[in-house]
């Protein structure tokens, strides 16, 4: 019970600077050690193998996923159904590359003060990058929900399929700041060594989703208001559940609003890192955007021949 109440009130299980401890899990970074991988010693290849692996099956494991979702959507709910949720796609996905691009950058700062052994320095960059992309994901997220409309008049949406997308598309922008929860401390655990983890609860999140399709598309005839809801459900699991394991799991990656410290060159350290993975994140979804703008007055066929293949390639 003890345990079960302290991973609720997770956000106060914060560093003490005053008693120089963490408390009361003062002792799980010897179990998280077991998880993690050391880049700085031994044989390279051995420890970027065990390292890499988790990440490749990752982007192997989305990827199977994108293509089940893609098949169950347009299986049971049909040609107009796989045309509104593609008709978007590459927006949400543009959307959700800028978040990634900065959760990224943040990682590298994190991995840089972490081989450097400096975790104070490492704290407050964790605290500064959380602020600093959380605000960024909370606008992303409340300037995309108030701008539905003129975005789907943007992208001339077909008619018959206009309110489809509007349904689908406005509960998928709902599970943004759920998408920065999960890269933001997926990120911090690779920098600190431990890709299995976020490993595990992609897996567990994939497998939620599709279970979830098949019982709010198929037994509860919700259309795509299901399928979006099913996506979100499991964005909802993997960020809210990585982020309680990182926090109660790895005492480094817990900082209180003492020690964040916003030295200039610590903030322009993180800013220049985590925009420019950012913008090398998004560009190319960007590009594919724009060819979108080109083929969206094509039948729906078209849409959907793009969102199969827009899931193949956000594998990635």
């Amino acid at each position: 019970m003890e345990n079960a109440f302290h991973i609720v009130l997770f956000p106060a299980l914060c560093y003490n600077e005053k008693q120089n401890r963490f408390s009361p899990y003062n002792l799980t970074e010897k179990k998280c050690d077991k998880m993690k991988h050391d880049l700085i010693s031994g044989r390279i290849s051995t420890a970027l193998l065990a390292f890499s692996g988790p990440m490749v099956a990752g982007n192997l494991l989305q990827q199977m996923y994108n293509l089940a979702d893609t098949w169950i959507v347009g299986r049971c709910l049909g040609e107009q159904a796989l045309a509104a949720v593609g008709s978007t796609y590459t927006l949400t996905t543009l959307l959700y590359s800028v978040i990634i691009g900065l959760c990224m950058g943040s990682g590298a700062v994190v991995s840089f003060y972490y081989g450097k052994k400096e975790e104070k320095q490492l704290r407050s960059c964790v605290g500064l990058s959380f602020f600093w992309i959380g605000a960024v994901a909370a606008i992303l997220e409340i300037a995309a929900l108030c701008s539905v409309s003129g975005i789907l008049h943007l992208l001339q949406i077909p008619g018959e399929i206009l309110d489809m997308t509007r349904s689908y598309v406005t509960i998928i922008l709902t599970g943004m700041l759920f998408t920065f929860f999960y890269q933001f401390y997926a990120y911090l655990l690779r920098a600190l060594g431990n890709s299995a983890v976020p490993l595990l609860f992609l897996g567990i999140a994939s497998v939620l989703n599709i279970v979830l399709d098949f019982l709010f598309v198929m037994y509860l005839k919700m259309g795509v208001s299901g399928a979006a809801c099913a996506t979100v459900a499991a964005q909802a699991f993997s960020g809210i559940g990585l982020a309680v394991y990182a926090l109660v799991r790895e005492p480094r990656l817990r900082f209180s609003l003492a020690n964040l410290r916003p030295e200039k060159a610590r903030v322009q350290m993180i800013l220049r890192m985590t925009l420019g993975s950012s913008i090398q994140q998004s560009v190319m979804n960007f590009g594919i955007l724009l060819v979108c703008f080109a083929v969206i007055q094509m039948k729906m066929v078209m849409l959907s021949v793009i969102m199969i293949q827009q899931s193949e390639y956000a594998g990635g």
